[in-house]
């Protein structure tokens, strides 16, 4: 990841942070019930998305 810089000057506890976020991902995957957003009558909501040609992905 380029957030914790290159060479000498990286951070020291770039692998621990990494880790920690696969830690913390699984605890969220094992402790709560993903699944798509339902509507009044029990169906699932459609989640597609369509993009104007030319235009940017933003997040």
């Amino acid at each position: 990841m380029g957030v914790f810089g290159f060479g000498r000057r990286a951070c020291p506890g770039d692998h621990i942070a990494e880790k920690v976020i696969g830690i913390e991902l699984a605890s969220l995957f094992a402790v709560f019930n993903f699944a798509p957003p339902k509507d009044n009558d029990g169906n699932d909501i459609d989640l597609t998305y369509a993009t104007i040609p030319g235009s940017e992905f933003i997040l």
